[in-house]
């Protein structure tokens, strides 16, 4: 009733005339009292979200986490090629520059250790079952596995770099980056993360696909941004001699310019990377764990940070190309000098002759 004589009240309060200043007291009595209600429901409502959000942590301290694994192993891989060779089933996808593995088969790369070696074995592992396994391929370089062993991933590996090129040598030095994660079926949010672990209501592909693309860019970036450094440090050797004794090899600066070319045509191939998974534009609900994944990796920082870097490498590279010219032009120059003072000779000597 309090409700509904303020609504009333105050739609016409500029219509009708109080008769007395008594009932403009009333009216304002009742809009705190209506505000204070307002503002405890406020308050109400805040406490339950605490309360859920603490029931939701706990449930995730409760929770066992799992592993996922990434490696950078070349820089390119033919997903077409791999994919009609071992993965050509109804259950494995291609979606755009990667090739998506649901439950691999786990028989084909049973280890066993004789004498210290892994060999394969004959024999599957009957009975022994890890669920939700997946491996995500992408075409610039970098696999994701999910839920698999050490010797499993070895082996998987093994057979993707048959179809690989340009690998990244030794591969005892190869890239790797690890996240653990946690399954949670009655959290709120589809996937978030937390304490740096992704927490997830289910390990569905679209779970897979983002947290694939974004651990996979991570291992990609480690390349990128150790390559920029080595062609960063060849360039100031070369500014060192240049310094110190006036010249330079040109042999080394043209292998310098053609590793330059390489390293701008394999950013240029895979500036896809920072794209924004089609997934967030689908569903709008993943947004929190792409968006935090990818602030938790500094991505966009550490692309920046690389173009960056290939910006210097390249107005280094075009200084020491100025020089070469330079140097070209005074001999080309002092070519015509000459010539012009054998000319000016014979003409000399023909009429002194």
């Amino acid at each position: 009733n309090l409700r509904y004589f303020s609504r009333y009240f105050s739609s016409n309060r500029y219509s009708i005339k109080p008769s007395s200043a008594k009932l403009r007291n009333q009216s304002r009595k009742i809009e705190n009292v209506l505000e204070e209600n307002s503002i405890q429901d406020k308050l109400f409502e805040e406490v339950e979200n605490i309360f859920e959000y603490e029931n939701d942590l706990t449930k995730i301290a409760l929770s066992k986490p799992n592993l996922c694994s990434a490696f950078y192993i070349a820089q390119k891989i033919d997903l077409m090629m791999l994919y009609k060779a071992y993965f050509k089933t109804s259950s494995n996808r291609m979606m755009g520059n990667y090739l998506l593995v649901e439950e691999p088969d786990r028989n084909m790369c049973n280890y066993e250790e004789i004498n210290g070696s892994a060999f394969l074995s004959s024999v599957g592992r009957k009975g022994i079952e890890i669920p939700n396994s997946y491996i995500v391929i992408f075409s610039y370089g970098s696999v994701v596995f999910f839920n698999m062993a050490k010797n499993e991933q070895e082996f998987y590996l093994e057979n993707i770099q048959l179809f690989a090129s340009n690998l990244v040598n030794p591969m005892s030095s190869r890239l790797e980056e690890e996240i653990q994660y946690k399954i949670c079926s009655n959290i709120k949010n589809v996937g978030f993360l937390h304490n740096s672990k992704i927490v997830v209501r289910q390990l569905d592909i679209r779970n897979v696909s983002i947290v694939s693309n974004c651990i996979g860019v991570t291992v990609a970036l480690d390349y990128f941004e150790n390559k920029a450094d080595e062609m960063m440090n060849a360039f100031s050797k070369l500014n060192d001699k240049l310094q110190n004794m006036g010249k330079f090899e040109k042999r080394t600066l043209y292998t310098l310019m053609g590793k330059q070319n390489n390293f701008l045509l394999e950013i240029v191939d895979h500036l896809s990377l920072m794209d924004r998974s089609e997934i967030t534009w689908d569903s709008p609900e993943y947004d929190e764990l792409w968006d935090s994944l990818r602030s938790e990796y500094e991505l966009i920082q550490r692309f920046s940070k690389v173009e960056w870097r290939l910006n210097l490498i390249q107005r280094n590279a075009r200084f020491f190309l100025e020089i070469v010219h330079h140097e070209k032009s005074i001999r080309l120059e002092w070519t015509i000098v000459i010539l012009i003072a054998f000319e000016v000779g014979l003409s000399l000597f023909n009429m002194a002759s």
